[in-house]
């Protein structure tokens, strides 16, 4: 692409789920939480493979910035191509804050009463999905 005079390298990028693909498009760059702390991936980028945490997901194309919940998977980089294994992802339009907001008190209000460790460890798997959405959405 060039604009301006400037030529920007794109990516191309894919957001697959178990149910088919979520999203696809040419990105200037990809931001996503690894295993190993957060990604940066540019045009260019080495071949790549990481599992990839329960977090927001970003990518920036034309200038603009697009988050998605993206919930475990693995993320993969071959060649100007990256794609996400996602185990399951959404959209922000269709995250509900006011829903989100409610489950994540309601979730809080059970992680006060939890009386054993994984009853904890559920709650929290569970806590750091809404929190996730509600980043995407805000």
């Amino acid at each position: 692409m060039i604009t301006g005079g400037e030529v920007i390298v794109m990516m191309q990028f894919s957001l697959l789920t178990p149910d088919g693909e979520l999203y696809s498009a040419q990105v200037e760059e990809v931001t996503a939480q690894g295993s190993e702390g957060e990604l940066g991936i540019l045009p260019d980028h080495i071949s790549l493979v990481t599992s990839l945490k329960v977090a927001p997901l970003r990518i920036k194309s034309n200038g603009h910035e697009s988050r998605f919940a993206v919930y475990g998977g693995m993320l993969q980089v071959n060649q100007n191509k990256v794609t996400i294994l996602a185990d399951d992802a959404q959209l922000p339009e269709h995250i509900d804050r006011q829903q989100a907001v409610s489950r994540r008190d309601q979730l809080q209000s059970q992680l006060n009463r939890a009386s054993n460790e994984s009853e904890v460890a559920a709650l929290q798997q569970q806590l750091g999905v809404v929190e996730v959405q509600l980043e995407v959405v805000s």
